[in-house]
């Protein structure tokens, strides 16, 4: 039981000691900003990521409408040459 209340003191050492944590809180604060900054940059990646692949995909479906038309020309072609 002892040292129970002994861990409990000890953690709560620092409460009292609002100065010795200011170095604490100010590290913590300047690591959630670069976390949010970092998140930020990542959401602008997927941002970029997204809209390339709707480009791209706009792309391949515009390939795909002259593959076909292409490919039924041929088969036009091909069944006039048979009569």
């Amino acid at each position: 039981m002892a040292s129970i209340a002994a861990s409990v003191k000890q953690k709560r050492e620092p409460l009292k000691s609002p100065r010795r944590n200011k170095p604490l809180v100010t590290k913590a604060g300047t690591a959630l900003q670069d976390l949010a900054s970092h998140v930020e940059d990542t959401t602008s990646d997927i941002t970029a990521i997204v809209e390339a692949s709707r480009e791209q995909s706009t792309a391949l479906s515009a390939i795909n409408r002259a593959i076909n038309t292409a490919t039924k020309s041929t088969q036009q072609n091909a069944a006039m040459v048979e009569e």
